[in-house]
């Protein structure tokens, strides 16, 4: 059953966990910030104000398109959020402009990131723009039809591609003879594009479908349409000249120096995704033979961190039972009783994976993390379990089996109580990450049922059946021998000497102290990748061509210095996934090196050449996010100044607004200022259209067809429409704007450049805006914050400011982490409690703790480690197995004690029985790890921190397992006796 489970499970990067948020995307095209501000986001935003349950709300605004994200408590129904916004959205579009796209409403999982990107380029030559509106159609018609029938997927996103029209010239000197105008070639066009839709005829019993279809499909059919002018007929072409050719793109993807398509996949939920990766291979084959003239590329593969935790949990638990079984044939000098932990082990993986499928987890890095928390503590119970029978000598009897496996199975249960009891509290952490932790938590705990249920039943059974009753030849026999009446002396001159020993426990635990408050702390340990994202904002009004000769000329620049492969979204993107709008003028560059870079701030140097050639562009460089990113990090600014102006509701002038930052700047605060650039208005001179009486009409079909956008028709072409417009035979610029002419109601052509005014105004190039109403967002890097000297900085005439950002969100979550934690050693005392009986000896368990986590911070601070999310991991491991050592020792004092034995005979009796145990599970741990300090690759890096943090805090606890306990239940059976006057304490 357990294999049938690991079969059937859906593997993937993250549990189906939903984002309370969701995002409504604005598009206005040839709308500036401003007007698409006042006219269409300010009246959704006070609309979607009214949403139940709406947490907050904040708004992006750029030239022609905007983003508004709506978050949300953690446990509202998305699927009920996004019908009432969608509701909101339809009640506000009265109050938008006629001719305004409905806003498109997104809802956000954690897991709904794309799992891989492909790019399909023409191999050996630079695709033409006809060659590029092929490869589109292509793209968008075959492949990718192609790539979603793959059962795995469930969305591929498409952007670089190229959208066709007719575009139709008209020659003025030649309409001006006929006595036509642009206006009237229009009328003429629409008129002749003949639709009136599907039809039913009627044929005695028979009903047939009857679509009427025009002729109208190809640039020579619009050439050779006859239009009635005057009395007489001519041929479009006679007055115009027409071609079919792309509409001039906003952006571009570049895969190294060839423009091409990207793709990016999206995985099903249920789907496994090692069998996309496998399916996606054989499609690229299947389609790199038919088309052997294209280049497909595969980059930001989220499976390789999926594998490297499962990498991970192959490894440790190869390592961990090999080493386990060695150091079991060591100790017993025997090869059944480690052949019985090869048998073991994969049964409780089994078992634990079997209640993976029951629970419905999915195989994901989040459940992975816990059953390989989870592995080590199979090993360890299966340990415990077998030195206890062999320490009875009950190998032949099954009555001695069962009762020395009785005499373990207690403690084993309270040491897997308290591990489940560290880890359920983190489900109340609120938002997300107690989502997240929700299956670490289970996983952990199912690994724990299924480790108890195999040494408890499965063991003292194969013990029986394959340990022969007599004791094996050679074996390690229980009696003292010389190192254990070393131990014993060592042990019984650290209990005697209580005021030395609590003096050098005090000490320890005062230097982890002072260690623990100099360790970085980070979200993430930091990895070497060799994957990254050049941003780039040029902070000019670049044309495309521009643009992309800039972008080519900078990833030459990188691939002749560092090699590798490059990419780029240039401008604007098709991607209807996007969160947010890329700008015309901005890049993202995906720069993916040969192998990771030994220097972090390896592309510096680099970087600093650019930013002094484009001194006003804005660079910002980082690893490519994968979705550990995703999850752990925040992309916030680590503080964020809101400067709003106090009466009026707008975004500050940038007059009010540089005084502040320069006093900000004086200060050391490094605020970044908002981007801004120039615009040009354009505004209509009224008087001068009435004198040489021109009509707005025709004022404003001129002004659409100068600049390319004056759509006439649009004509069915196989499965979608193509637009026909009228356009302008020569390149706009300033200059022939203003000497392009008009007609007038009498036929005169009238200069645009006195009926226009032109002015170059600077603007904000964003927008931002939240629930309180427009603010200018001011990020400052990340540094000391002391909050009362920089408020008085923030002070200005008509400006009221607030701070917000990633610093109290932090903040917020180490407080609430604190809260979970105090939880948790609650639920630790009331499990040691119930078990021992007893209101102090918990004490003596969760002591010894802080007394092994000093190990822990001791070990990062020499290799130069961090305080991260894996080391806290590896310290809550370190605190699970240190606690389980502790608890088995101090159960067998108990035991002793019950027997009528002194204190200290009952100490000494536990150290005895349970020395062996205590060291091999302890070794077990150790050696398995031990690899990943000396190995490399992401799975390696993965897991360095959390294997450090256990080598470090294991060693120690080790040796408190050993020598603090006794030392500790010493002291709290002194203060028992002293205050119940029941217990004999023999010195």
């Amino acid at each position: 059953m357990g294999l049938y489970a690991a079969v059937r499970l859906p593997v993937g990067l993250l549990p189906e966990v939903g984002i309370p948020r969701l995002s409504v995307q604005v598009s206005y095209p040839n709308a500036a910030a401003r007007t698409l501000e006042d006219g269409v986001v300010a009246p959704l935003r006070n609309a979607l104000l009214q949403v139940n349950g709406l947490t907050d709300i904040r708004s992006r605004t750029r030239d022609e398109s905007a983003v508004l994200y709506l978050d949300f408590p953690f446990g509202t129904d998305p699927d009920l959020a996004f019908i009432e916004v969608n509701e909101k959205i339809d009640q506000a579009m009265g109050q938008l402009p006629r001719d305004v796209e409905r806003p498109r409403v997104l809802a956000t999982d954690v897991a709904d990131i794309p799992v891989v990107q492909l790019s399909v380029t023409l191999r050996d030559t630079q695709a033409t723009a006809s060659e590029m509106l092929e490869l589109s159609e292509l793209g968008r018609l075959v492949l990718k039809r192609r790539l979603e029938q793959l059962p795995e997927v469930a969305f591929a996103d498409l952007s670089g591609q190229l959208t066709p029209r007719l575009s139709v010239r008209p020659n003025r000197q030649t309409l001006r003879a006929v006595g036509l105008t642009e206006d009237d070639l229009a009328r003429l066009l629409n008129e002749a594009n003949l639709e009136v839709g599907s039809l039913l005829l009627r044929d005695g019993a028979y009903e047939y479908g009857v679509r009427f279809t025009g002729e109208l499909r190809t640039a020579a059919d619009l050439e050779a349409l006859y239009l009635k002018v005057g009395g007489r007929t001519v041929p479009l072409g006679e007055l115009a000249t027409v071609t079919y050719e792309a509409r001039p793109p906003r952006g571009q993807f570049l895969y190294g120096d060839h423009p091409g398509l990207v793709f990016t996949l999206r995985k099903r939920a249920d789907a496994r995704l090692f069998a996309l990766q496998e399916n996606l291979d054989k499609l690229l084959a299947d389609l790199r033979q038919q088309y052997p003239s294209l280049r497909f590329a595969l980059d930001n593969d989220q499976t390789a961190v999926l594998r490297a935790s499962i990498d991970n949990l192959t490894g440790g638990l190869l390592y961990g039972a090999g080493f386990a079984v060695l150091i079991l044939f060591l100790f017993f000098r025997g090869w059944r009783r480690p052949a019985l932990i090869a048998l073991a082990v994969p049964v409780a993986l089994l078992l634990a994976i079997l209640g993976f499928y029951l629970a419905g987890l999915t195989i994901n890095v989040v459940s992975l993390a816990g059953l390989i928390l989870g592995i080590g503590l199979m090993i360890d119970n299966s340990i415990i379990v077998l030195d206890n029978i062999d320490q009875v000598g009950g190998a032949g009897d099954p009555q001695e089996i069962a009762a020395a496996t009785d005499e373990v199975i207690r403690p084993l249960i309270s040491s897997a109580l308290t591990t489940v009891a560290v880890f359920l509290p983190m489900v109340l952490l609120s938002g997300v990450t107690g989502a997240l932790f929700r299956d670490q938590a289970v996983a952990v705990t199912l690994a724990l049922a299924a480790s108890l249920l195999v040494a408890y039943f499965l063991l003292p059974l194969l013990s029986f059946k394959l340990i022969r009753p007599e004791r094996e030849k050679g074996r390690v026999s229980s009696a003292p021998d010389r190192g254990w009446r070393v131990f014993d002396r060592t042990v019984s001159g650290f209990v005697r000497r209580p005021i030395m020993a609590a003096a050098a426990v005090l000490l320890w635990i005062g230097l982890g102290v002072w260690l623990a408050a100099r360790l970085p702390t980070t979200g993430f340990p930091e990895l070497s990748r060799p994957d990254y994202v050049l941003e780039v904002d040029w902070n000019a009004p670049l044309s495309l061509e521009e643009h992309g000769t800039r972008v080519r000329a900078l990833m030459a620049a990188w691939r002749q210095r560092f090699g590798g492969e490059t990419a780029a979204l240039v401008g604007e993107q098709e991607f209807l996934l996007a969160q947010e709008a890329q700008a015309t003028t901005a890049t993202s560059l995906e720069l993916y090196l040969p192998k990771p870079p030994r220097d972090p701030d390896f592309a510096n140097g680099f970087l600093d050449g650019w930013r002094r050639r484009y001194p006003e562009a804005a660079f910002a460089f980082r690893p490519l996010h994968n979705l550990f990113d995703r999850i752990f990090l925040n992309d916030d600014p680590y503080l964020e100044v809101r400067l709003r102006q106090a009466v009026g509701g707008r975004t500050p002038a940038w007059e009010v607004v540089e005084p502040v930052l320069e006093s900000l700047s004086a200060q050391g605060y490094r605020p970044q200022p908002p981007g801004r650039n120039e615009a040009i208005a354009l505004r209509l001179n009224y008087a001068q259209l009435q004198v040489n009486r021109v009509d707005s009409d025709r004022l404003r079909g001129r002004l659409l067809t100068l600049f390319g956008e004056n759509e006439v028709t649009r004509l069915r072409a196989n499965d979608r429409a193509l637009p026909v417009l009228l356009v302008n035979d020569e390149p706009l610029t300033t200059r022939r704007l203003l000497e392009a002419t008009v007609t007038n109601r009498d036929g005169n052509e009238i200069p645009l450049q006195y009926l226009l005014r032109l002015d170059r105004r600077p603007a904000y190039r964003v927008l931002t805006a939240d629930r309180g109403g427009e603010y200018l967002s001011v990020p400052l890097p990340e540094g000391p914050v002391e909050l009362k000297e920089l408020t008085p900085l923030l002070a200005g005439p008509g400006l009221t400011a607030q701070v917000a950002g990633r610093y109290f969100t932090d903040d917020g979550r180490v407080r609430e982490l604190g809260g979970v934690l105090l939880v948790s050693l609650l639920l630790l005392y009331l499990i040691l409690a119930a078990q021992f009986e007893s209101l102090l000896l918990p004490f003596v368990v969760l002591l010894v703790v802080p007394v092994s986590l000093v190990g822990a911070v001791l070990a990062l601070y020499v290799t130069g480690g961090t305080l991260n999310l894996l080391s806290l991991i590896g310290m809550v491991v370190t605190g699970g197995i240190v606690v389980n050592d502790a608890i088995i020792k101090v159960d067998m004092i108990e035991r002793g004690r019950r027997a009528g034995r002194t204190v200290l005979e009952a100490i000494h009796l536990a150290g005895r029985r349970r020395l062996r145990a205590i060291v091999m599970t302890s070794l077990t741990t150790i050696l398995a790890l031990a690899p990943v300090l000396f190995a490399g690759g992401l799975g390696a890096e993965l897991q360095r921190p959390l294997a450090v943090a256990v080598l470090g805090g294991l060693s120690v606890g080790t040796i408190g397992s050993l020598y603090v306990v006794p030392l500790l239940y010493r002291w709290f059976s002194a203060f028992g006796t002293r205050w119940s006057k029941e217990i004999s304490l023999d010195d």
